[in-house]
Protein backbone atom coordinates (compact mmCIF):
# COMPACT_ATOMS: atom_id res chain seq x y z
CA UNK A 1 0.00 0.00 0.00
CA UNK A 2 2.11 2.59 -1.18
CA UNK A 3 1.81 6.54 0.77
CA UNK A 4 4.16 9.56 0.01
CA UNK A 5 6.67 10.78 1.91
CA UNK A 6 5.83 14.10 3.33
CA UNK A 7 8.38 16.33 4.15
CA UNK A 8 7.27 20.53 4.28
CA UNK A 9 4.22 20.24 2.41
CA UNK A 10 0.83 20.43 3.00
CA UNK A 11 -1.81 17.97 4.32
CA UNK A 12 -5.05 18.05 3.89
CA UNK A 13 -7.32 20.36 6.24
CA UNK A 14 -10.55 21.70 6.60
CA UNK A 15 -9.69 24.89 3.80
CA UNK A 16 -8.84 22.20 1.64
CA UNK A 17 -12.79 21.15 1.58
CA UNK A 18 -14.85 22.13 -1.72
CA UNK A 19 -18.51 20.86 -0.63
CA UNK A 20 -21.56 20.39 -2.81
CA UNK A 21 -24.77 19.52 -1.60
CA UNK A 22 -27.96 18.75 -4.07
CA UNK A 23 -25.82 20.82 -6.58
CA UNK A 24 -25.20 24.05 -5.03
CA UNK A 25 -21.60 25.01 -3.25
CA UNK A 26 -22.40 25.09 0.40
CA UNK A 27 -20.21 27.33 2.50
CA UNK A 28 -22.08 28.13 6.11
CA UNK A 29 -21.62 24.51 7.34
CA UNK A 30 -18.95 24.08 10.20
CA UNK A 31 -18.90 20.60 10.64
CA UNK A 32 -20.10 16.91 8.58
CA UNK A 33 -19.25 13.38 10.04
CA UNK A 34 -20.68 10.31 8.60
CA UNK A 35 -19.79 6.67 8.63
CA UNK A 36 -20.83 3.15 7.01
CA UNK A 37 -20.35 0.03 8.35
CA UNK A 38 -20.55 -3.62 7.09
CA UNK A 39 -21.78 -6.23 9.66
CA UNK A 40 -20.60 -9.47 9.51
CA UNK A 41 -21.20 -12.33 11.62
CA UNK A 42 -19.41 -15.07 12.83
CA UNK A 43 -20.06 -18.73 11.57
CA UNK A 44 -19.17 -21.95 14.21
CA UNK A 45 -19.34 -25.13 13.78
CA UNK A 46 -18.45 -27.90 16.49
CA UNK A 47 -14.44 -27.88 17.16
CA UNK A 48 -12.34 -28.15 19.92
CA UNK A 49 -10.91 -24.82 20.03
CA UNK A 50 -14.42 -22.79 19.20
CA UNK A 51 -12.83 -20.92 16.72
CA UNK A 52 -15.03 -18.98 13.88
CA UNK A 53 -15.43 -21.23 10.75
CA UNK A 54 -15.75 -18.02 8.60
CA UNK A 55 -18.04 -15.25 8.28
CA UNK A 56 -20.97 -14.54 6.05
CA UNK A 57 -20.41 -11.43 3.76
CA UNK A 58 -21.71 -8.96 5.54
CA UNK A 59 -25.15 -6.11 5.93
CA UNK A 60 -23.78 -2.68 4.87
CA UNK A 61 -25.49 0.15 6.82
CA UNK A 62 -24.99 3.87 5.36
CA UNK A 63 -25.11 4.74 8.53
CA UNK A 64 -26.53 8.60 9.31
CA UNK A 65 -24.86 11.93 8.32
CA UNK A 66 -24.56 14.98 10.79
CA UNK A 67 -23.69 18.23 8.98
CA UNK A 68 -23.72 21.39 11.65
CA UNK A 69 -23.94 24.68 9.99
CA UNK A 70 -25.19 28.51 10.50
CA UNK A 71 -28.74 29.28 11.29
CA UNK A 72 -28.95 30.89 8.54
CA UNK A 73 -26.99 28.30 5.55
CA UNK A 74 -28.97 25.88 6.80
CA UNK A 75 -32.28 27.15 6.54
CA UNK A 76 -31.98 28.57 2.78
CA UNK A 77 -30.67 24.99 2.26
CA UNK A 78 -33.41 23.61 3.37
CA UNK A 79 -35.79 26.04 1.42
CA UNK A 80 -33.47 25.02 -1.57
CA UNK A 81 -34.79 20.99 -1.23
CA UNK A 82 -38.53 22.37 -0.41
CA UNK A 83 -37.96 24.09 -3.95
CA UNK A 84 -36.96 20.72 -5.45
CA UNK A 85 -39.37 18.57 -4.09
CA UNK A 86 -42.07 20.43 -5.34
CA UNK A 87 -44.00 21.23 -1.79
CA UNK A 88 -43.05 22.88 1.45
CA UNK A 89 -41.39 19.47 2.94
CA UNK A 90 -37.80 19.85 2.60
CA UNK A 91 -37.95 16.05 3.95
CA UNK A 92 -38.77 14.72 0.22
CA UNK A 93 -36.26 16.21 -1.79
CA UNK A 94 -33.48 13.88 -3.04
CA UNK A 95 -29.95 15.23 -2.95
CA UNK A 96 -26.47 13.85 -2.98
CA UNK A 97 -23.28 15.23 -1.02
CA UNK A 98 -20.21 15.86 -2.69
CA UNK A 99 -16.87 16.78 -0.75
CA UNK A 100 -13.56 17.10 -2.63
CA UNK A 101 -10.32 17.67 -0.93
CA UNK A 102 -7.53 19.42 -3.37
CA UNK A 103 -4.54 20.53 -1.69
CA UNK A 104 -1.09 21.46 -3.24
CA UNK A 105 1.47 19.21 -2.92
CA UNK A 106 -1.44 16.17 -2.38
CA UNK A 107 -0.74 13.78 -5.36
CA UNK A 108 -4.47 12.64 -5.20
CA UNK A 109 -7.48 14.54 -4.76
CA UNK A 110 -10.02 13.21 -2.04
CA UNK A 111 -13.50 12.65 -3.45
CA UNK A 112 -16.29 11.87 -1.39
CA UNK A 113 -19.50 11.10 -2.90
CA UNK A 114 -22.54 10.30 -0.27
CA UNK A 115 -25.69 9.55 -2.84
CA UNK A 116 -29.36 9.27 -2.34
CA UNK A 117 -29.79 11.50 0.53
CA UNK A 118 -32.67 12.45 2.82
CA UNK A 119 -32.91 15.09 5.59
CA UNK A 120 -34.35 12.92 8.67
CA UNK A 121 -33.90 15.32 11.83
CA UNK A 122 -33.22 19.08 12.45
CA UNK A 123 -31.67 19.69 15.67
CA UNK A 124 -30.87 23.13 17.35
CA UNK A 125 -29.49 24.28 20.85
CA UNK A 126 -29.78 28.18 21.45
CA UNK A 127 -28.46 29.89 24.35
CA UNK A 128 -27.37 33.50 25.44
CA UNK A 129 -23.79 34.77 24.31
CA UNK A 130 -21.88 35.82 21.50
CA UNK A 131 -21.54 32.81 19.48
CA UNK A 132 -23.66 32.63 16.09
CA UNK A 133 -27.22 30.72 15.67
CA UNK A 134 -26.50 27.19 14.96
CA UNK A 135 -28.20 24.10 13.25
CA UNK A 136 -27.72 20.18 12.90
CA UNK A 137 -28.99 18.50 10.05
CA UNK A 138 -29.16 14.48 10.52
CA UNK A 139 -29.26 12.99 7.01
CA UNK A 140 -29.86 9.50 5.59
CA UNK A 141 -27.91 8.21 2.60
CA UNK A 142 -27.81 5.13 0.56
CA UNK A 143 -24.31 4.49 -0.15
CA UNK A 144 -20.92 6.65 0.62
CA UNK A 145 -18.39 6.37 -1.99
CA UNK A 146 -14.90 7.43 -1.03
CA UNK A 147 -12.72 8.04 -4.24
CA UNK A 148 -14.81 5.79 -6.42
CA UNK A 149 -14.39 2.89 -3.73
CA UNK A 150 -17.19 0.98 -1.28
CA UNK A 151 -17.29 -0.73 1.77
CA UNK A 152 -19.95 -3.31 0.65
CA UNK A 153 -19.50 -5.87 -2.00
CA UNK A 154 -20.62 -4.41 -5.27
CA UNK A 155 -20.61 -7.29 -7.92
CA UNK A 156 -24.20 -7.37 -8.08
CA UNK A 157 -24.71 -4.03 -7.92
Amino acid sequence: MPDTPRVNNNQYGWGSLETEVAGQRLFGYTEISFKDTRNRSYTYGQNRSQKPRGRTSGKYDPGQVTLTGYASSISAFLKALANLSGTSSFGNAPFEIIINAVEDGEETPMTVLIEDCRVTSVGESWSEGEDALMQDLEIQPMCIRRNGLVLFDDRDF
